[in-house]
């Protein structure tokens, strides 16, 4: 009997492990846009009311990483992306582009998760810095993207615009993260900051590893997104307790029905 209970418990434990981590992909919004943003680097009015995406998870590195916080809108046809950088050092001088000062951004239009991208609608996009031109790779191809950039007292901004494979609808769900790369002066990417909590440095070849952001309609106020961003944070806060909790319920009703097998 007490190798049943062994079993039992084992199960259980697998069972809220798996759960758990299910739970744990970071989830964001995008907003539709009215009318499409001029992608030139400078911040328009409208991206005010776009809830942000922050990049705070480290994949690599060591001293003091570049950071990013990211917005998107969408229409029909286009993905627009604005991302703020803070870096104390702007720096492009390595001759791989990935080495570079750089913003990556990762699209899985129909959100299928495939372990490699899946040459139908994933996307591995890359926003040059100061003069590096913008660069796609996955199913993209160089004619679907633009960049704007522009220098600011604490790094830079980026502007990136895709033009999706397939049209885009309001309450579509789309695999997404993004990644701020930094080259400290030495030529090298020195850190990388991701925004997908389950990010495991193969985003760049595995769609399966992105997070998720949903098409919303078009949002009319800086209010309205505060709101919806209070919001957001409840109901992962509320996902993250419920997955604890959902997994020490688990293990506690199979080690009660083990128990009362060995009674039996």
């Amino acid at each position: 009997m007490k190798k049943v209970l062994s079993v039992v418990l084992a199960v259980a434990v697998l069972v809220a492990f798996t759960t758990t981590v299910s739970l744990a992909v970071s989830r964001g919004e995008a907003v539709k846009a009215v009318t499409a943003p001029t992608i030139d680097g400078t911040i328009d009015d409208m991206w005010s009311a776009v809830p942000e995406l922050e990049s705070t998870i480290k994949l690599f590195g060591t001293g003091e990483p570049a950071t990013g916080k990211t917005k998107v809108m969408w229409d029909e046809s286009t993905l627009y992306f604005l991302t703020v950088v803070t870096d104390n050092e702007i720096s492009h001088t390595s001759p791989t582009n990935w080495d570079k000062d750089c913003v990556e951004y990762f699209v899985d239009e129909d959100n299928s998760k495939g372990a490699e991208y899946d040459s139908v609608d994933d996307a591995h996009l890359r926003a040059g810095v100061d003069g590096d031109p913008a660069s796609a790779e996955g199913c993209a191809f160089p004619e679907q993207v633009a960049q704007g950039f522009a220098k600011t007292e604490t790094g830079y901004v980026v502007e990136y615009s895709y033009k999706a494979m397939n049209p885009l609808k309001e309450g579509q769900v789309i695999g997404f993260d993004f990644m701020v790369s930094d080259d400290q002066g030495d030529g090298k990417r020195d850190t990388a900051m991701c925004w997908n909590e389950d990010a495991t440095g193969d985003n760049w070849r595995d769609a399966s590893v992105f997070g998720e952001i949903e098409l919303k309609g078009a949002a009319d106020t800086k209010g309205t997104a505060e709101t919806k961003d209070a919001a957001e944070d409840t109901v992962a806060d509320t996902g993250a307790d419920v997955s604890a909790i959902y997994a020490v319920g688990t293990i506690l009703v199979a080690a009660g029905a083990a128990l009362q097998l060995r009674r039996k």
